[in-house]
């Protein structure tokens, strides 16, 4: 927060002679007087520009120029040294380190902020399998595509990664089991998932109880 006040005085005096010696103030004790044009006590600072020394997820890349909050920036990144002030003279030094390291940092792999806040939304869910008690089926991509999609999820069938064994049924033995797949984004990113295998039936007189 800013701490200043803007004052301006209640009697201007008159301009010194060219030549002439300035008044003493204490001569005239109105000149002293001044009243408030502006309290900016509770008048919010804004945001600072730093630039990044180090990848900060969430934020930016390394060398990156960005503007962050002020509390933010001074006990997460500027103490710590994962940040500096975006002085003209930072500025300009790191913009030249930036330059040197071109290729290093073009062979860094670097996974966008929001695919690794997507993926770890979704790596806590588990997802309900829906299968059928009353016809065969193998457990494909088709399946957990509708299950995804059945719990809010929209992936394409050739997005996803079925992991470990061959699943068939109807087999109940299967009931409630733990099934790993993945959700690969963009064709380069992976995301882990869980789903867990519940069969059931247009007949509703048929019911599995599994707790």
């Amino acid at each position: 927060m800013l701490n200043t006040w803007v004052l301006r005085r209640v009697v201007v005096p008159e301009k010194t002679p060219p030549g002439g010696h300035q008044r003493n103030p204490s001569e005239l004790p109105d000149l002293q007087k001044y009243e408030v044009v502006e309290n900016r006590n509770n008048k919010p600072a804004g945001e600072l520009k730093v630039i990044l020394l180090q990848d900060i997820e969430g934020v930016g890349h390394q060398f990156d120029i960005v503007n962050v909050n002020r509390k933010f920036a001074r006990t997460d990144l500027l103490l710590t040294g994962k940040a500096t002030y975006a002085s003209p003279f930072d500025l300009d030094y790191y913009a030249k380190m930036k330059e040197s390291m071109k290729d290093e940092l073009a062979k860094r792999v670097r996974i966008p902020y929001e695919y690794v806040k997507l993926g770890r939304e979704l790596s806590k869910r588990t997802i309900p399998i829906y299968v059928s008690m009353d016809n065969e089926w193998t457990l494909n991509n088709e399946i957990i595509e509708c299950a995804l999609r059945y719990d809010g999820i929209d992936v394409r069938d050739d997005c996803i990664e079925i992991v470990g064994e061959s699943i068939s049924g109807p087999n109940f033995e299967n009931e409630g089991k733990i099934v790993k797949f993945n959700v690969i984004i963009n064709k380069e990113h992976t995301i882990s998932m869980v789903g867990k295998i519940s069969h059931i039936s247009t007949d509703d007189k048929k019911q599995v109880l599994f707790p």
